[in-house]
């Protein structure tokens, strides 16, 4: 959407998942989007792999969210590793 990713993430279980997501995206400032709330918050704990980018999800039972990519880069973001 004009120049922008939008991927609508789903947790279906009855219980909370933590589990590390691949978006086939590069170079792109990332948010994460509330549809319930309405909030928006930068996401800056990511990790760029050969695929795209890594972000550990975290997500409450049948919690739902978006996760937008737009042009640019964060000044600054965190990698965990291992």
């Amino acid at each position: 959407v004009g120049g922008s990713d939008i991927y609508f993430v789903t947790n279906m279980q009855d219980k909370a998942c933590h589990i590390p997501v691949t978006f086939r995206v590069k170079n792109k400032l990332i948010s994460k989007w509330d549809p319930y709330s309405g909030s928006v918050e930068p996401v800056l704990l990511f990790k760029d792999d050969k695929d795209g980018v890594n972000i550990p999800l975290k997500l409450g039972p049948y919690e739902s969210t978006f996760y937008v990519f737009r042009q640019g880069r964060p000044d600054f973001y965190a990698s965990q590793t291992g």
